[in-house]
This record gives structure tokens, sequence and C-alpha cells, in this order.
């Protein structure tokens, strides 16, 4: 299921703000770059031909505004007509602007997993809701597309980072934003992110009653961000975590984008893109260009450091810090931060050295609680490849023979580079990511693929050795060994078996099962490498098939994230080796690998098939012997599956086929004892009634049979499966469940309906809503179903031409509203008119004016009229002036001409004795009444109008009376007959064609009945939801 987004994406032309021309050296003299003795030189400082050639050629490009519209050419007026005879200078921010078009551009998406009433909750509700007022809809639209690009940049570094294992986790996702985002943007997103993932693992027992978003405390859709990544193959398995972290990670940058870029006083569209483009944590991550532009803002300028005091300093000894020496410092640790190029490897090891010292101290000091890392002699000479000028060399490595001016590549291919502190960062990502101790140069290129225009390189594959023998942690003996096993394990992975022998004698006194410093045995990498002939060796040789990874990190610090307790068996069927699992089996491994009723602290071979879709192990691993229903638990904030188990795995990854063949697997003996949660929670029976319109259209050859008997356990985990299925759109496997028995929560049923909607399968939805009027859920309403699935009932009643899918809504909604009365409308409070006796009603004595009605004479009195309302004081004060000038002795007399003589009578007789004779009175003149309430603004007689027809409403009349009260704007009788339609909604339909026409066929817009449906339900179902809360609360 694809969520469509009807939101347009960014143009690719962004433009940025002024800046001036930067300086440039003038001197291109041999002797002056030999002498050459800076560190390091920043970009618009070094002075190189092809630089130059770029910088002229850019800066000869016309004038664009910094604009995300589509580029358009400027109009040239007369007076820009006399400015092209002056002498002017070019803005090399819009230059650099359109320099950057000329690179590859990032992928479009076709939907995201979010709306614009998402973002729109966001806004309300979260950090910037301070904001929210001043948000226009356009700001909201911007801000929407603005998302597509960090989710594009942060997806496509999860995907290589999942690649390895074929799964993406939590530890990708976190990695994948380290790379793209920048110190502040990442300490702040992960600092969210693990929120989120601690709420959701505080779940309560019932947590099928509500969605992962609202048990993470988000607004974006966990199981919609889970779909797009399989949608957007990120990788076969992702793991809850994974898009948790994902969803998180995305509604805060859009918080961070609101509170960054927008100022206290001005709040517009051209405000938001300023703030963007001179900022450098956000200008780079949203531009369309496919490299990541680090640390600039739209000039092309590297931005100033906010450099941070360092660790051991208090804020009592920042006197002492504002020395001389202290400001010298952090402008040349500035200067060495933002270098660019430099001429020689030794001086590139000193800048790394000087910056490493600085981000573990200072930019990442949480970083210090592991060990330090480690610069390899391969990954300085791979940064040098991407950094070196010549220009910057030493004079001593110049050759003094008279050189030529032919060359074969030219200076520096990569213009405007990335400052060095962005080099490290992005290095360090990718190091930290596979847990080593030790940067290489594949790390280095991983950076330059991210870092540099149309750079690519391979996916980083899996190695089986981390070389921590080059720490300078360890002693020389330890050294010896490190070198002795990682030389045992990379002859193993060779595959030859003249050298098996001599490996097996490196590996020290563990022999054949010796754990590496990622945690696996030689047996585990062989399954990893899918060498069935070494894993066949390994075994005659003695090796334990049950070996699990260890959990010690401080032991093994190069240990895999999420691979913790598995066993050789856990790796083959990730990489669904099925010839190697068979292998395993028959030397004894246990087909439930480390994972057991005592131990569930990983998943099991089952689980991993389950969800990566591999079909052939999992009928494997079945046909052996695996329990689809063992379930695996972790702790609080593991990265890995809490508490899933085959069903639930292949429900969330939409593997209907697994699915089946799993429920079709003969009954396990599972125990029955149940946690104390478990037995407060469980408030329902096993098995429900068969779901007919299922059952009808499933096929008998399926494998599994309906209304199967199920334990109490395995009914729970059948319906979390259920859940999970629902929350990512996979409306076929939900299916499959209810027609087999399995009992939904509303909130399940809620997103079904979703899916089937966007799907549009209008039968579907027809049984749907059948299976709900005979199981409704009424007591699981919450907020939630109010504020999403009640506005999707009402579009589907609005636009259905399906006789019978109206029918069904009709009598949902109405059962949804309720039998009781429709609150009566109350009377008015304020003040009060002046009455006298109704003797006085109509009688020439001492009577003052005269009213003419349908030429009809009604007496009136003015000491009570000229009270009434400034309308009726204004009528009479116009009155005496003709009068006056007419005939002043005379009685004043005022025509009326818009109202019956009738209606002016009950008028009056309300404005003399405040109330009126209804008896023999129809709906239409109680109507006419309304009018002429409303007419001579007399709010007391309006609202006792208002009570009077809401006690003559009827089926009849009822369509008349909500065009009278939305045309006088009666807001009570409004509310009362929405009311009255919700609760005869059914009879309505089938009875009224003027309700018919006023729900389907009237174009006007203010007739939106269907809107003032949905308002009027809401609130209902709002106060009663309230009332619950304060009455549980109480108890």
């Amino acid at each position: 299921m694809k969520h469509r987004s009807t939101v347009s994406l960014l143009s690719d032309a962004q433009g940025g703000s002024t800046r001036s021309k930067s300086s440039r050296s003038s001197s291109d003299s041999p002797s002056e770059n030999s002498s050459s003795t800076t560190t390091c030189v920043a970009d618009d400082q070094v002075q190189n031909p092809y630089d130059d050639h770029i910088y002229s050629e850019i800066s000869s490009l016309s004038r664009t505004p910094l604009t995300f519209h589509s580029k358009t050419k400027r109009r040239l007026s007369w007076g820009d007509a006399a400015a092209k005879h002056q002498p002017r200078r070019r803005d090399p921010s819009d230059a650099y602007a359109s320099f950057l078009d000329q690179y590859p551009k990032l992928t479009n998406l076709d939907y995201v997993p979010w709306g614009e009433q998402e973002v729109l909750n966001i806004l309300r509700e979260g950090r910037a809701k301070s904001y929210s007022g001043h948000i226009t809809v356009e700001m909201m639209q911007r801000l929407s597309v603005m998302l597509h690009r960090p989710l594009v940049r942060i997806a496509r570094e999860a995907q290589r980072f999942a690649a390895m294992f074929r799964r993406c986790t939590r530890h990708d996702l976190q990695s994948a934003m380290k790379v793209v985002l920048s110190r502040p943007l990442y300490d702040s997103c992960v600092q969210a992110c693990m929120k989120a993932v601690a709420l959701y693992n505080m779940k309560s027992g019932q947590y099928t009653k509500a969605s992962k978003s609202q048990h993470c405390g988000l607004k974006f859709s966990v199981g919609r961000f889970h779909r797009w990544l399989l949608d957007a193959k990120i990788s076969c398995r992702v793991q809850e975590p994974a898009a948790i972290f994902l969803a998180a990670c995305v509604e805060n940058l859009l918080e961070e984008i609101v509170l960054r870029c927008l100022g206290s006083s001005v709040f517009s569209l051209e405000a938001l893109e300023g703030g963007v483009s001179l900022n450098p944590d956000l200008w780079g991550l949203l531009q369309p260009c496919e490299h990541l532009v680090c640390g600039r803002i739209s000039t092309g300028f590297s931005a100033p450091l906010s450099l941070p005091p360092p660790n051991n300093a208090s804020p009592g000894t920042m006197s002492s810090l504002a020395t001389t020496a202290a400001a010298a410092y952090f402008e040349g640790i500035e200067t060495t931060l933002l270098a660019t190029c430099v001429g020689s490897v030794p001086e590139l090891g000193n800048l790394v050295s000087q910056v490493m010292h600085h981000w573990q101290n200072v930019l990442a000091p949480s970083s210090t609680l592991r060990p330090a890392l480690t610069w390899g002699a391969d990954a300085l000479h791979a940064l040098f490849h991407y950094m070196k000028c010549s220009q910057m060399a030493p004079s001593s490595l110049q050759p003094k023979l008279h050189q030529g001016d032919m060359k074969l590549c030219r200076e520096r291919p990569y213009s405007l580079q990335p400052p060095l502190i962005e080099w490290v960062r992005t290095t360090l990502a990718h190091t930290e990511h596979r847990c080593a101790l030790v940067v290489d140069g594949d790390d280095v290129t991983q950076a330059a693929r991210v870092l540099l225009p149309s750079s690519d390189c391979p996916q980083r594959m899996f190695k089986p050795s981390v070389q921590c023998w080059r720490s300078t942690q360890q002693t020389s003996v330890q050294c010896q060994l490190q070198i002795q096993q990682d030389m045992a394990f990379s002859m193993l992975c060779i595959g030859r078996s003249d050298l098996l022998a001599y490996a097996l004698s490196l590996l020290g006194p563990g022999g054949v099962d010796t754990f590496n410093d990622q945690g696996l045995t030689p047996l585990m990498c062989a399954c990893l490498h899918g060498d069935e002939a070494m894993v066949q060796m390994l075994l005659d040789a003695g090796a334990s098939v049950n070996m699990a990874v260890p959990s010690d990190g401080h032991k093994f610090p190069g240990l895999i994230p999420d691979t913790k307790h598995w066993t050789a068996l856990s790796f083959a069927s990730l990489l669904s080796h099925v010839s190697i699992i068979q292998l395993l089996i028959e030397y004894g491994a246990s087909v439930e690998g480390a994972g057991s009723d005592d131990d569930p602290l990983c998943e099991t071979p089952l689980q991993i098939a389950s969800s990566a879709g591999h079909y052939d192990v999992v009928m494997a691993l079945l046909n052996y012997g695996a329990d689809p229903y063992l379930t695996s638990t972790t702790s609080v904030l593991s990265s890995s599956q809490s508490g899933h188990n085959a069903f639930t795995l292949a429900a969330m990854h939409g593997h209907r086929t697994i699915f089946k063949k799993l429920l079709a697997n003969p009954t396990s003996k599972v125990d029955e004892a149940l946690s104390l949660e478990e037995m407060l929670a469980e408030g329902q029976d096993c098995i429900s009634d068969d779901y007919d319109c299922a059952s009808q259209r499933r096929n008998p050859q399926d494998g599994c049979s309906p209304l199967r008997p199920f334990s109490k356990t395995q009914y729970k985990v059948l319906q979390e499966a259920m859940y999970h299925a629902a929350e990512g759109g996979h409306l076929d496997i939900a299916l499959e469940l209810r027609s087999i028995g399995v009992n939904w929560s509303l909130h399940i049923w809620s997103q079904c309906l979703w899916a089937a909607h966007l799907l549009q399968r209008k039968t579907i939805i027809q049984c749907l809503l059948k299976d709900y009027l005979a199981t409704g859920r009424h007591d699981e309403i919450n907020i939630e179903f109010i504020n999403e699935c009640l506005p999707l009932m009402f579009h589907i009643f609005r636009n259905s031409k399906n006789e019978v899918t109206s029918q069904q809504l009709a009598n949902i909604l109405s059962s949804l509203y309720g039998n009781q009365p429709v609150p009566p409308i109350p009377t008015l409070r304020g003040k009060t008119i002046a009455r006298i006796d109704p003797f006085y009603v109509n009688n020439p004595e001492m009577s003052d004016i005269q009213f003419v009605v349908e030429g009809k004479v009604f007496h009136g009195h003015k000491i009570l009229l000229v009270n009434a309302s400034s309308h009726m004081r204004s009528l009479l004060e116009e009155a005496r002036k003709h009068t006056k000038n007419s005939d002043p002795a005379s009685v004043t007399k005022v025509e009326i001409h818009d109202i019956k003589f009738k209606t002016f009578e009950m008028m009056m007789m309300f404005l003399y004795h405040g109330t009126v004779d209804t008896q023999g009175v129809d709906t239409k003149e109680l109507l006419d009444l309304l009018k002429a309430s409303h007419t001579y603004k007399l709010d007391s007689l309006k609202r006792h109008s208002e009570i009077l027809l809401s006690k003559h409403l009827n089926l009849d009349n009822s369509s008349a009376v909500y065009k009278h009260s939305k045309v006088y704007h009666a807001n009570e009788l409004l509310a009362y007959s929405e009311g009255f339609f919700l609760q005869n909604l059914t009879h309505l339909l089938n009875q009224s064609d003027g309700f018919r026409k006023l729900l389907y066929s009237y174009k006007m817009l203010n007739y939106d009945l269907v809107n003032g449906l949905l308002a009027t339900l809401c609130q209902s179902l709002e106060d009663k939801f309230s009332m619950q809360s304060k009455t549980s609360t109480l108890v």
C-alpha cells in the first residue's frame, strides 16, 4: 500500500543570499608556492588555475533570486538597461547555487509516509507550537516538502549500512543520521529517537488498541514509515526500532527547521527560505544535489564554528580562559577545522590529530567512553588523495629539475571541497558503525562518496577482522596474538582445505571455537560467506554448532550490534543458505538457535527467515520442528525486535505466503501460563464469530481451515500479528487472520479501513463495515479514532455512490452518536427587555407609533421598542425624522415590507410579553419568525425561535430548518439539527429527498453538511471520552 502525497517536490533551482566576492591571492610565482609554510588554507584562499576557471564561470551567470520555485528570468527594466553600462559586482551566492545545479540530483519520491495534516499537528503540539499561529498554509506545505531530501539522504545511507547483513536496524539508522546530519542536529535527533523508543518499550499489555505512534509519543505514523522502508527496498528486513528512529528523526527535523529559521517578528515564506540559506546545518542538507554540502551556507562560504569551551572549563573559570593564549588557541583550531587542502601526508596527519583531539574532547565528548580511534596509514593516504594541493607542498619535496607545463590530469578535480572537520565527522561515522578502533581507507572512500559530487564506491562488505592490534592500548604480546588470530581467520576465509590445520594452530587455546573481536567463531564466518565446504571441514574439526555470539562488548570491542546470542544457524538463515542449514542441523544444531523459553533474549532462526522472506528456509526449519509461536524478548533500550515471533515478523514485513505456511504448521505445544499483566488485560473471548465475507472469499486449498481453535497464548500471538499487519497496511494478512476467527481491536479495524480505502477495494470496505456493525467496539473509542478514523468514514460517506456502503456508514455513525436525546438548546442569558402588560399589544390607547404591515395597522409604543435592538432604534429614529418634517402633530407611522403581519404580530407579542403563542403555528411561520429576529437583530427572540423550531423538528422539515439555521446564523439550532441528523441518519437517507439533495447535490459552499456532521459527532464523542476519563480517575 502506498500513501501518495499530493505535495509537489521542491524545484532543483535554489539560490542564496548576497555576499561579497572573496579575495584571492594574486601571486602565481613558483617561488611563493615553494616557500609556503602555511599548514592549512581555506578554499577561497588557495590560488589555483582550476578554481579560478570555475569562479570566473559561475560569476558570469545571471542573477537569480533565492527561491524554491522554478527559475524565472527577470524582465529587464529601463533602470536595469541603464545600469548595464555601469560596472557592478555580481552576486557570488547566486552563482554558487547555479554552480550546484550542474551536479546529479537526488531522487524524487513517489510518496512519503506522512501527510500535511500530520505536519500541521506537529507544528501545533510540538516544540514549535509558539509559531503555529503564524505559519501559513504555504509555509506548512513548504516545510512538508523540505523534509523529502533529508529523508532520502538518511534512507540511502541506511540502505548501504543494512546491505552487509540484509537488515535495517536502529544502529543502521543512527549511523546514517550521524553521516548526514551535523553534530548539533544529530544530537537533537538522537535524543528524540531514544525518547520515542523508550516510550514504545513501556507500552502496556493491551497495546493493540492504540497505534505505534501513540505509544511512541509521535505524530508521524511509525507503521507507514516501516512500510515506506520496505517499499523503498532499504532492506528485506526492517526492524521496528528502525522505523521508530526514522519517524522520530524526521519529526524532530521539522521542529528544528522552524525553530532555527523563523525569527520572532517576521513570519513569511521568504523569511523561512532566508533562514535556511544562512544556516550551515540545514542549507546543504536541503539542497537538491546528490552529494552533501556540509558546513556551508548559500554564499558558498564555510560558516564560522561556534566552539564551546573545553570540558574542564567551569563557569567560574571562564574569565581566566578569556586570555590571549586561549583566544589564539580557538582561532588556530578553527583554522584547522576549516582546512580544505594540504600539501603533504605528514601535514595532513598533524591536522587530523588536532581535529581528533578537539573532536573527542569538545565536539563529541561522549565518544571518550569508547577507546580512542586510530587513523591507519591507508586512511591518511586516501584522505590526502582528495585534499592534496601541489601549490602547498613543502619546498623540500619539490623536484629541482625544470618542470614543463603539461599535465596529464587537472589539479584538485573537486572544487569547493568540504572542510576537514566534515571529512573527520563523516569518516568516523563509518568507522564507528562497524565498531572498529582503526580508521581505514575504505572509511575515507565512503565519506568521499557522501561529500564529493559525482563520486561513488561499492558498499562495504563483511570483513572478519577489525585489526584492533593497531591500537596503541595493547601490549606487544597482545598485538602478536591478535595478529596471529587475524591471520588464522583470513586463511579460513580463503576456503582452502590445506590451510585449515595451520590456521587452527594459530587460533590459540580456544581452538576452532575461538572468538574474534567481532564475537564470531570461524564457523559463523564460514556461514556468513556461504562456504559450505569450509563449514563441513570446521564441523569435522569439532566446531561447536550451538556456540552463540557473546554479549560482552568490552571484551569484544568489534561486536556486531543486534547479533548477540546468535548461532551459526542464525547467520545461515539470514543469508538463506538452505544446504548449510541442513548440514548444521544434522550435526546437532538447535533449531531454535540460542533462543528458548529459558533464554528468550535473541531472535530465533525461524524469526530471522520469516522477516527476511526466505520461504525455503522457513519450510526447512518448520520441518525440523521450529516453533513459530516462540517469542523473543529483549531489554528496554535494545535495538532488536522486542516481544516478536515468526508470525508478527512475517505480518510486519507483508510476507503472506510465509504467514500462511506458518499457520498451516501443526499446532505447537505452548505454555498456557499467562503473566499477571496478561491475566488483567484479558477481557474478551479467544474465539470470535466467523468473518463471513472473508470466509466466502477464502480458498479451501490455503492450508488452514477457518475457525481453528487456538490456545490463549496462540490467540494472543495471532492478534499481535494482525496489529502489526494493519499498522503496515498489509490488508491481506489482516483479513487472513480475521477469516480464521481472530478478533480485532477498533484500532486494527480503523487501519484496515484506511488500507482498503487507499487501495480502492470497495467490496472489502463493505465487509469491514458489516463486521463493525456485528461486533461494534464503542468502548475502545479514543482521541486517535476521533481524529483519524471518523474523517475517513465521513469522506467515504460523502463520496460513495454505493447505496449499501452509505447505509452501512449511516448505521455506524448513528450508533456512534447514540440514542440519547439531543442536548436541548439553552436559553439566552443576558440583558432582558422591559416588559409591559400584554393588554397594550396592538392597542391604540396610549400608542405613539403605528406600523403598517400588509396594509394592516399595528399600534405600538416607542418606550418599549426603542430598547429592543439597535436596528429597531434606527428604524424608529428614521420614521420620527420623516414624520416631524411632514406633520409634527401626527402619529409616527412606519411601513414594514419584508415581513408578514402574523409574523410581525408574534414578534411584537414576544417584545411585549416575552413569549409567543405557538398554538396553530406551523413550521413555516416559525421559520419566518427566525428570519424576522435575525433581520431586526432581536437576539432573545432569535434564541426563542431556535428553541421552538427544535421542538417542532421532524424528518420532513429537518432539511428546511437546517438551511434556515445556516442562512440566519442560528448556530444553536444548527448544532441541534446536526445531532438530529446523526440520530436519524438511516431514516433520512431512505425517506427524505431533501436531505439526500442537501448531502450529495447541494453545491453552495455554505451548506457543507458533511463537515458539520463530523464536527458535531467528534464533539459528542470527545465529551463522552472526557467524562469517562474523569469517572475512571475518580474510581
